[in-house]
């Protein structure tokens, strides 16, 4: 089992992350997007190589084909695990417990996440179907999730393995994890229906949460995972 925070670049804030996750007995490492890297827990690799290897177009915007998830996704499959875990570098935890909650969970779901848009025939407004929509035509397979913090099995991987062989790119992951699961009938499950009950989960993409938000929070809930918590 793998933990990858993906990040920018290298900072003094990621490396607090990754040191604080290690010492709770996660096998963490940040996957940088830019810059240089130093220590064997900080990663990245070149753009030439996403380019060359058809593993790009993670994101949304079509000004970012390769971005540090697309570097992300690379190294965990080349890893060979059978789970990897992703992590946004604004998502805010207030304890490694919460992490080694989800770290630990015996689930054999294929993909864990934050619900999005479950089906196009509940929310044909997404704004992003059309990018699904590259992956399949098929409108029954369609769904999205928030991926900002969720888990992909080995089999989701491969078959993104051979995406990127055959159609030389890869898809914006809200939408890709997800619709490949449904494609191949295999289990969606999401954050809520494993998270211990004193623990707030809420990921949405408004303002980022204020330190007078938070601490309010997990005076109300016990633990807290959110999205987006933007720091300097």
């Amino acid at each position: 089992m793998l933990f990858l925070l993906i990040t920018r670049t290298q900072s003094e804030h990621v490396e607090k992350k990754i040191r604080s996750l290690v010492r709770a007995g996660i096998d963490a490492y940040a996957i940088v997007d830019d810059g240089p890297v130093s220590g064997k827990r900080f990663i990245t690799y070149p753009d030439e190589l996403m380019k060359e290897s058809g593993w790009t177009n993670h994101m949304s915007y079509k000004s970012l084909p390769i971005t540090g998830w697309d570097k992300a996704t690379y190294h965990a499959y080349h890893s060979g695990s059978d789970y990897v875990w992703f992590c946004e570098d604004d998502v805010y935890w207030n304890t490694p417990r919460v992490i080694q909650h989800f770290y630990n969970h015996p689930s054999k779901a294929d993909l864990i996440a934050y619900p999005l848009a479950p089906s196009y025939t509940d929310h044909p407004d997404w704004y992003h179907w059309s990018k699904v929509e590259l992956l399949t035509p098929k409108k029954k397979f369609w769904t999205a999730t928030y991926n900002q913090f969720c888990r992909v099995s080995r089999r989701v991987l491969v078959e993104m393995h051979k995406l990127s062989e055959q159609r030389k790119r890869l898809f914006f992951h809200e939408g890709m994890f997800p619709t490949i699961c449904r494609m191949h009938g295999w289990t969606i499950q999401y954050l809520d229906e494993i998270r211990i009950q004193e623990l707030l989960v809420k990921f949405h993409w408004k303002a980022s949460y204020t330190p007078e938000q938070i601490r309010d929070l997990i005076k109300e809930h016990g633990h807290v995972l959110l999205h987006p918590v933007k720091t300097n």
